[in-house]
């Protein structure tokens, strides 16, 4: 039989049992309640986009931190929390990502684990060099341009292309003269729009766009390079002569009958486009001393094509290379408007020059 003193002292025990049961039921509760609210966005109305790289080997708490500092969540406790409550804990993936303060932590812990890294587009328009290449790759923060040359020039990546090449074919000096940077790749650098990792390096970008090259040359163009006695690099030549000489698509195949009806009759290109190549430049008047510049590039002195690309050509220009217009056209010249005046004749031709003469 209990006591009144001792049933007192029970009834004290459980009075303070159901109190620290409650304050401890309080506490969860408001550890729950800050705990879902430390989860929810950091910023709800923001999209500021913030790039942040999760570096190999990092921890959830190295990775909470990070994220906390970058203003990109609001408490790195609850991030991690969350990644071992939902067993995700170790499984983020390295690299960059591009994320916002609006994001929740649940979005952000998904994002990371999935490796949705962050990725740049970048384009490489027609006609450019493989000096415009690297000098529009190093613009856009795509690479440095020392290791964009060391990649032009290596082995692994040219070896898509290799068996194209000519087996005595090094691109070598343009023209000592002008002392213009050669790459054994130009010309094989596809003009596209690339999608690439933040964290791409400069061999692998020169690697996609040479790959992308190969691709696109199939069996059926390399049947039609066939049936016009024309290699796949006599091809890729032609076409970067016709990528810097035509402004206007439909021109194209009519501009490439015109060089082919001249190598039909051992004439000499005579393409401006050319020259202006060993002088480093894409633009402006040829004159008639320029013409004269020693250079196994300068089509007005070289009969036949020259050794290499002048550029790199797009899909449009090698297709109006390996479908030319059927035409009786030796020569064009521009009227100033991006269209060219085509003729058969040399006296036709002067008078086209004179009509459309500056």
């Amino acid at each position: 039989m209990i006591g009144a003193g001792e049933g007192t002292v029970c009834r004290n025990i459980l009075v303070v049992f159901f109190v620290l049961l409650a304050i401890g039921a309080g506490v969860l509760a408001l550890g729950y309640a800050h705990w879902v609210e430390a989860l929810e966005a950091a910023d709800p109305v923001s999209e500021d986009t913030v790039l942040v790289q999760v570096e190999p080997g990092s921890s959830t708490s190295d990775i909470a931190g990070m994220l906390e500092d970058e203003g990109l969540i609001r408490a790195g406790w609850a991030f991690v929390l969350l990644s071992r409550i939902r067993g995700r804990d170790g499984e983020i993936r390295a690299g960059w990502y591009a994320l916002h303060p609006g994001m929740t932590q649940e979005q952000v812990l998904d994002k990371l684990v999935r490796g949705e890294t962050a990725s740049l587009q970048f384009t490489i328009p027609e006609g450019l060099t493989a000096g415009g290449v690297v000098e529009r790759l190093v613009d856009r923060g795509l690479g440095e341009e020392d290791a964009l040359w060391e990649a032009l020039q290596d082995d692994e990546v040219i070896n898509p292309i290799r068996a194209w090449l000519p087996d005595d074919y090094s691109a070598g000096e343009v023209c000592p003269e002008y002392e213009i940077p050669a790459s054994i790749l130009e010309g094989y650098l596809f003009p596209d729009t690339y999608t690439v990792d933040h964290d791409v390096v400069e061999k692998e970008i020169v690697q996609m766009m040479v790959n992308r090259f190969s691709a696109y040359w199939n069996e059926e163009r390399a049947n039609l390079a066939g049936e016009l006695g024309l290699t796949p690099h006599e091809v890729v030549t032609l076409a970067s002569i016709v990528e810097r000489e035509a402004q206007v698509d439909a021109e194209r195949p009519k501009i490439a009958s015109v060089f082919l009806n001249r190598l039909e009759r051992d004439m000499l290109l005579g393409a401006c486009s050319t020259v202006m190549y060993v002088q480093g430049r894409t633009s402006g008047p040829v004159l008639d001393e320029d013409t004269e510049i020693e250079s196994p590039y300068n089509t007005y002195r070289v009969p036949d094509l020259p050794p290499g690309p002048i550029a790199s050509p797009g899909a449009a220009s090698i297709d109006a290379v390996l479908n030319p217009a059927s035409t009786d056209y030796l020569y064009f010249v521009s009227r100033g408007d991006g269209t060219h005046a085509f003729a058969q004749t040399y006296s036709e031709h002067l008078r086209n020059a004179a009509e459309y003469a500056d």
